[in-house]
């Protein structure tokens, strides 16, 4: 059981990395404004995020039966575990926090960057619809007949 513990850190660790290297791709997707480059890769981050937390509930199902349901924190387990595998799970957790922070900061940095463009982009589709938009409405009406000005006076056009 306790090796199934070091074998699930492993798994996450391997896991963040490949997240941080996905996360490090959608930015430079994200820069050069591959929008159909960018789709993939973030079902792609979707999917492993799914594992992620798959991988974290077995590890939270393995210390809970160790510790016949008291907890299923792997903190408090490490304290009834032996001195060198103690230093070696706490070494793999505080690697996988390191790494978890990475991801954080570039998951961060990425929405930051698809958040202005699109903002960008609808300023500029806000701006060519202003300017497609008819200004006059000096024209036909849906019923066929020429559409009058608005405010135009009814004495002037002749009808009361």
């Amino acid at each position: 059981m306790k090796n199934r513990i070091k074998e699930n850190l492993s798994r996450q660790g391997k896991a963040m990395l490949l997240l941080q290297m996905l996360l490090e791709e959608e930015f430079s997707r994200l820069q050069k404004r591959d929008a159909r480059g960018v789709t993939p890769m973030e079902l792609s981050i979707q999917e492993l995020m799914r594992q992620l937390v798959a991988e974290r509930e077995d590890l939270v199902r393995v210390v809970t039966m160790l510790t016949n349901g008291n907890t299923g924190r792997l903190r408090d387990y490490l304290p009834s575990m032996p001195e060198e595998e103690r230093e070696e799970v706490q070494t793999q957790l505080r690697a996988l926090d390191e790494q978890e922070q990475r991801c954080a900061r570039q998951a961060a940095q990425n929405q930051q960057v698809a958040m202005a463009l699109f903002e960008q982009s609808s300023k500029l589709l806000d701006y060519m619809h202003s300017k497609v938009k008819p200004t006059k409405v000096e024209g036909y009406a849906a019923n066929g007949r020429y559409a009058s000005r608005p405010g135009e006076s009814h004495l002037v056009r002749g009808t009361l």
